[in-house]
C-alpha cells in the first residue's frame, strides 16, 4: 500500500515538473496566409512561424480534408543579440482550396506546444472572360485604389498567367503619363497556381508602388510580354507547341489622383495607411532618470510610415527647454519594400546635454498626418517626459601642499664679560635679519614656480571645458565587443562632436582627424553601413583596440610635455 502510495506521489511529481517545464520553455506559434485574398482554384501559402524551440514536428494531413496539399518546406534561423540566443523556425504548407466558403484551421500540435485557431474565408473562382477562355498566355493588370490623393500611395499589380513553357520572356516596366510621378518595384516576385475555366496555369505576379505628384487623371500605359513559347505546362487542353515568339499587351489603366484638402489639413501633408513615432535611450534604463549637469545622452527617434517614401517624412523637431544644449546627427532614411506596398523610416540620433540641474519637462512631439483610409486628419504623438537632471560630479581642484613655517633661528644667548662689547650684540642682530630674509625670498621663489602651472591649468580648463568623455567612451566600448556597427557609429560621432569644435558630420571626416590605424578600423566601419546584403560586421574588437590605443599615445604625449624638473622644497 505504500509502495502504490509513493508511486502516485511520484507520478504526480512528474506531471507537475513536466507542466512547469512545459510552461517555462513553451515556444510562441503563429500562423498566416501569404494572400489577403484567396479565391478557389488559387494556390496559397500558410505559414506557421515559431518564435524559440518546439519539442515535436507537425502534421498537416487534415487539411487535406479541405484543401491540396501541393507543397510543404521547412526552414529554421539562429541569430544572438546581446548575449541573447534566439530561435526561429517556419513551416510552409501550399495549399489549393477545393470548395469555397469559411473554413476554420484548428491548432496544430507542435510536441505540447499548439497554433491558434485560424479561419480562412475562400471566395469563389473568377469568371474568365471570352477572351481568356482558350489563352494559353495573358496578362491581368490592376491598381488599388483607382481614387486616390496626390503623393499618396498606388498599388499596381501585374499578373502573368501562362499555361506553356517559355524562354527569353521579358515583362515592360509600367509608363505613366505624369513624369514627375514616383514609381517604386515592390519587394519580390511571386508565383503560385491559378485554375481558371479548367485550366492550370502558372502565375508570376510583380508589384509596384505608385506617388502621384499631381492631381487629375494619371495613365498608366499597357504592359507589354515578349516571350518564346517552348510546350505546354501542366495543361489539360491541347495547345498548339510553335516555338516563335509571342508578344502580348495588357490594358490600359487610367487613375484619378485627387488635390490635397487644403481646408482640412494642418501641418505638412502625409498622406498614409499608418504613420507612428518611438523613441529610445540607449544610455539609460530610465529615460526619467540618468541625467547629469555636462554629461551627453543619446536620444534616438524613429518615424515610420505605412504608404510614404522616407523622403516624404518630415524632421523630427523636439523643442528642448532652457538648460539643455543638442547635437543632432545626420537622419538615416530607409524604405522598406514590401508587398503590402512601401514603408518610409526616418531615424534620428540627437546627443542631448543638459547644462544646469534641476526638473524639466521635454515637451510633447506631435507629427500631423492624413489618414487616407478614414479620410480626415490624426496626430502621431510622443507624450511630454518628465525629467530631473543632478549636479554634474565636481572636478578634481589642485591639491597644494601646506605652506611651511619659519622656523626661528635660535640666537645665542649673549654672555655678558668683561671683555665683550657692543659690537657682537649688533652682529648677531644683522646676521638673523639676512637669513630670514634669505628664507622669505626662497619660499616666495618656490611658492611662485607651483603657482604658475595651476594658473595656467586654470586658464586652460576655462577656455577649453568640455563635457565628461567617459560616458561615451563606455558606450563605444559596448557597442564594438557586440560588433553593433550602427551603435558604434554613433557613439563615434558622439564623442566626436565633444572632442572637437568642428563638429564632424560623418565617418570619413573623423578618419581625417585621427592616427591612420584608427582610421583604417573606422574606414571598415563605414564600409560595412554603406554595403547592404553583405556580412556583419566582425571589426569591433579591433575598432576599440585602436581607439584605445590612441587615447593612450595622447595621454603618453602630454604626460612628457609637462615633465620637468622637479621644484625645490625647503
Amino acid at each position: 500500500m505504500v509502495r502504490k502510495n509513493c508511486r502516485s506521489l511520484l507520478f504526480l511529481l512528474s506531471l507537475i515538473c513536466l507542466f512547469l517545464g512545459t510552461k517555462t520553455w513553451a515556444a510562441e506559434i503563429r500562423v498566416t496566409p501569404d494572400r489577403e485574398e484567396i479565391r478557389v482554384d488559387e494556390s496559397f501559402n500558410l505559414v506557421f512561424h515559431a518564435d524559440g524551440s518546439v519539442d515535436g514536428e507537425p502534421n498537416f494531413r487534415f487539411l487535406q480534408n479541405d484543401f491540396e496539399i501541393l507543397q510543404q518546406s521547412e526552414s529554421s534561423s539562429m541569430q544572438i543579440i546581446n548575449g541573447t540566443l534566439s530561435k526561429k523556425k517556419e513551416w510552409t504548407v501550399t495549399l489549393m482550396p477545393k470548395s469555397a466558403g469559411t473554413f476554420v484551421i484548428p491548432p496544430v500540435a507542435f510536441g505540447n506546444d499548439r497554433s491558434p485557431v485560424l479561419a480562412l474565408k475562400v471566395a469563389p473562382a473568377k469568371t474568365p472572360q471570352a477572351t481568356e477562355d482558350a489563352a494559353p498566355i495573358f496578362i491581368e493588370v490592376s491598381a488599388k485604389p483607382q481614387t486616390a490623393y496626390v503623393q499618396s500611395q498606388v498599388i499596381y499589380t501585374i499578373r502573368l498567367f501562362r499555361a506553356q513553357t517559355l524562354s527569353n520572356a521579358s515583362l515592360s516596366e509600367p509608363k505613366l503619363s505624369d513624369a514627375d510621378a514616383v514609381i517604386e518595384r515592390l519587394a519580390d516576385d511571386r508565383q503560385f497556381e491559378e485554375i481558371r475555366d479548367g485550366q492550370r496555369y502558372l502565375v508570376l505576379e510583380r508589384r509596384y508602388a505608385i506617388l502621384p505628384q499631381q492631381s487629375g487623371q494619371l495613365t498608366v500605359s499597357p504592359i507589354q510580354f515578349e516571350g518564346q513559347v517552348r510546350g505546354r505546362f501542366q495543361s489539360r487542353t491541347f495547345f498548339n507547341q510553335g516555338g516563335g515568339i509571342r508578344r502580348l499587351r495588357s490594358k490600359r489603366l487610367t487613375l484619378n489622383i485627387l488635390p490635397v484638402p487644403q481646408d482640412k489639413i494642418r501641418g505638412r501633408w502625409l498622406p498614409a495607411q499608418a504613420l507612428r513615432i518611438q523613441e529610445q535611450w540607449p544610455d539609460i534604463e530610465n529615460e526619467f532618470e540618468g541625467f547629469k549637469a555636462g554629461e551627453p545622452v543619446t536620444r534616438i527617434l524613429t518615424l515610420r510610415a505605412d504608404g510614404l517614401t522616407a523622403a516624404q517624412l518630415p524632421e523630427i523637431k523636439m523643442n528642448l527647454p532652457e538648460g539643455f544644449k543638442s547635437y543632432p546627427d545626420q537622419a538615416e532614411l530607409k524604405d522598406q519594400k514590401k508587398l503590402s506596398g512601401l514603408v518610409g523610416i526616418r531615424r534620428e540620433t540627437v546627443a542631448i546635454i543638459p547644462t544646469v540641474p534641476g526638473a524639466y519637462v521635454l515637451p510633447a512631439i506631435e507629427i500631423p498626418w492624413w489618414n487616407i483610409k478614414e479620410a480626415r486628419m490624426e496626430v502621431a504623438r510622443l507624450p511630454e517626459r518628465h525629467i530631473s537632471v543632478a549636479p554634474a560630479l565636481k572636478s578634481d581642484q589642485p591639491v597644494f601642499p601646506p605652506q611651511k613655517e619659519t622656523a626661528p633661528i635660535p640666537v645665542a644667548p649673549v654672555h655678558r664679560g668683561e671683555d665683550q662689547t657692543q659690537k657682537p650684540a649688533g652682529f648677531w642682530s644683522w646676521l638673523s635679519l639676512i637669513l630670514g630674509l634669505g628664507w622669505a625670498l626662497t619660499l616666495i621663489a618656490w611658492w611662485g614656480s607651483r603657482q604658475k602651472p595651476s594658473i595656467a591649468a586654470e586658464a586652460g580648463d576655462g577656455q577649453n571645458r568640455k563635457p565628461d568623455l567617459r560616458p561615451v567612451k563606455k558606450q563605444l566600448k559596448k557597442a564594438c565587443l557586440q560588433n553593433e556597427a550602427q551603435a558604434a557609429k554613433e557613439a563615434l560621432l558622439t564623442w566626436a562632436r565633444l572632442r572637437w569644435p568642428g563638429r564632424p558630420a560623418s565617418l570619413g571626416e573623423i578618419g581625417k582627424r585621427v592616427p591612420s590605424e584608427l582610421a583604417e578600423e573606422i574606414g571598415r566601419l563605414n564600409a560595412v553601413l554603406y554595403r547592404p546584403g553583405q556580412d556583419p560586421w566582425q571589426g569591433g574588437q579591433m575598432l576599440w583596440e585602436a581607439f584605445e590605443k590612441t587615447a593612450v599615445e595622447n595621454s603618453t604625449q602630454r604626460t612628457r610635455k609637462n615633465t620637468g624638473l622637479a621644484p625645490m622644497v625647503p
